[in-house]
């Protein structure tokens, strides 16, 4: 089974997102701040990483987990989420297609499974 781990503070969103996840087929764990979700990829490494852009003031940004998670993980695969529209261009630096919320979980779901199914990210 593909595991996913998604980032999101929006509880409420998170819970939804893992719901529709799971009964798509897919392992899904939740991580409500990266500082949590750190912990998580240092034990255990995800097929899919869905990460929200912005996170609450005093913890790192969705981009700067995902950067941490790239330095251990080289081979993690990422989608960012964003309910601010002018974030979505920033994470044109990492590799993963960017979604503004609200996000269409079908198309979530096909996109993890567009990626996973495809060939390896650039670089490996």
């Amino acid at each position: 089974m593909q595991s996913v781990m998604v980032v999101e503070d929006d509880p409420a969103f998170a819970a939804a997102v893992e719901g529709y996840l799971t009964r798509a087929g897919f392992d899904v764990e939740i991580a409500t701040d990266t500082f949590a979700a750190l912990n998580k990829v240092e034990a255990r490494e995800f097929d899919m990483l869905i990460v929200d852009i912005a996170m609450p003031s005093g913890m790192p940004s969705g981009l700067s987990f995902a950067r941490m998670v790239r330095y251990r993980q080289p081979r993690s695969r990422f989608i960012f989420i964003s309910g601010y529209k002018e974030l979505a261009g920033v994470a044109a630096e990492l590799p993963g297609k960017v979604f503004a919320k609200p996000v269409d979980l079908d198309v979530i779901v096909s996109e993890i499974r567009s990626q996973l199914a495809g060939s390896p990210i650039s670089g490996e």
